[in-house]
């Protein structure tokens, strides 16, 4: 007599669709604001998944709700956040067979904070004023939508994101960090205590430094 073996089923792996956060450029959200985060999956009915949430902004990840209609799975996460930036969202969903799948969101929240080593100067769509100079190596972060803001930690680069509005920015030449400045729609003003560049596709640079700049319409020198 002889016995077959024959292989197990294959086993279906979860299959993110999407996720998006409700923080966009379009609905900026604001600090201490509740940001949602939903997505959508697919796996076997039968599995039982572990679905984590990294906000992106340090805090631990924490599981999401999900609920269940056949083969489709929704999910729905909520975070505050304490601080500006434009956060890299990361859902990760794990069965119980070990099969794992990710997806990434951003969420867009105004005012000036750290992202990792980076500093994040995100702006409204009113009409904003941003100036950063510097004090002994450290970037000083004046605007019109937040607090002033020095940072404690150590900072690698700095991105300001302007939106809608017709933005005013001033960044001293003495900033040693690779800078970007983007104005977003609107006739902004860009000003430096260093002369500026401008290159052909309209973009522009502050000479001797690392600061660069896009979508500003009015560019002076003071």
């Amino acid at each position: 007599n002889s016995i077959t073996v024959l292989p197990a089923p294959a086993t279906a792996s979860p299959q993110i669709l999407g996720a998006a956060s409700d923080a966009t450029e379009l609905d900026i959200a604001a600090q201490g604001d509740v940001v949602t985060l939903t997505a959508t999956f697919t796996d076997d009915p039968v599995d039982v998944h572990t679905v984590l949430v990294d906000w992106g902004d340090g805090s631990a990840p924490r599981e999401a709700t999900v609920e269940q209609d056949g083969d489709l799975f929704t999910v729905t996460a909520v975070h505050t956040y304490s601080a500006g930036g434009i956060y890299p969202i990361t859902l990760t969903v794990v069965d119980d067979t070990g099969l794992t799948d990710t997806e990434t969101a951003t969420a867009h929240v105004t005012g000036v904070g750290m992202v990792g080593n980076e500093l994040h100067v995100i702006g409204t769509h009113g009409a904003d004023t941003v100036k950063i100079t510097d004090l002994l190596g450290v970037p000083q972060v004046f605007t019109s939508f937040d607090d002033y803001f020095q940072p404690r930690t150590v900072v690698d680069g700095i991105r300001v994101e302007l939106f809608g509005g017709d933005d005013t920015v001033f960044v001293s030449g003495a900033v040693d960090r690779e800078t970007l400045v983007d104005g977003g729609a609107g006739t902004d003003a860009f000003t430096s205590d260093m002369p500026l560049v401008v290159l052909p596709d309209g973009s522009f640079r502050v000479q001797g430094t690392g600061i660069a700049g896009v979508d500003f319409q009015v560019l002076s020198a003071v």
